[in-house]
């Protein structure tokens, strides 16, 4: 005798199977299909200004890898006054070294505050969930190394392009853009376990990339060289 759903079940089983269809069609045909990957031009050089209006943040190279190597990147970061990383995260491949250079921020490592000034540093372990904001009213600035880089110079260009042109509250548009970057640049948010963010990337970024989120945008490069030769109007 066939074993037969009950009626009722049947469209669970149904949505279930269609559901498993998406999943590995979906994740193989996004494997598959090549994406665009920035040329040599593109990659971040000594000298790139990144800008985000949103966040209150203003980022200068002064140095980055070599296209298509890794190694060691040097930034200086402004904070406006109340400005900030957007968010805490997470990077698994890259030690990050805060140093204090003016004023006072709040660096945040596995949810301790740390209050900082002048010469103080702090260092950020691979793979631990860190923020930085600056609560005070005036500017404050801060040298960043990250050593391997990986793509995390890449992942700057391109969260910060996005963040300043999409403004506050980027809505639905922006967590499925964001996906994206998280998917292209092994970056993650702090709280939610890297499984259940796996997942959801490997669920989403078909769908994500079919609504036309790309993990690279030629023009966040293009204006972060621009701002360097101050060709941007800023």
């Amino acid at each position: 005798m066939a074993f037969s759903l009950p009626p009722r079940y049947r469209w669970a089983a149904h949505l279930l199977g269609w559901g498993l269809v998406y999943l590995v069609m979906g994740a193989l045909l996004h494997g598959l299909i090549g994406e665009r990957t920035p040329t040599r031009e593109e990659y971040p050089k000594a000298g790139d200004v990144l800008v985000n209006a949103v966040a209150g943040e203003r980022v200068v190279f002064r140095a980055a890898p070599k296209p298509f190597t890794d190694g060691l990147s040097r930034l200086d970061v402004t904070l406006n006054p109340m400005g900030a990383v957007p968010v805490a995260h997470i990077h698994p491949d890259s030690v990050e070294t805060f140093v204090v250079k003016r004023g006072r921020v709040v660096a945040t490592l596995d949810g301790v505050e740390h209050t900082l000034g002048p010469g103080d540093r702090i260092t950020v372990p691979a793979g631990r969930a860190h923020a930085l904001r600056n609560g005070t009213d005036e500017i404050a600035e801060v040298e960043v190394e990250l050593a391997p880089t990986g793509r995390m110079h890449l992942a700057l260009t391109q969260v910060h392009g996005y963040l300043h042109e999409a403004g506050a509250s980027p809505g639905i548009g922006g967590f499925l853009q964001m996906l994206r970057f998280a998917e292209r640049y092994h970056v993650y948010l702090d709280g939610p376990p890297f499984w259940l963010q796996k997942f959801g990337i490997f669920a989403l970024a078909p769908t994500a990339r079919l609504l036309g989120y790309a993990g690279f945008d030629p023009r966040y490069a293009a204006l972060s060289r621009a701002r360097s030769k101050g060709e941007d109007g800023l």
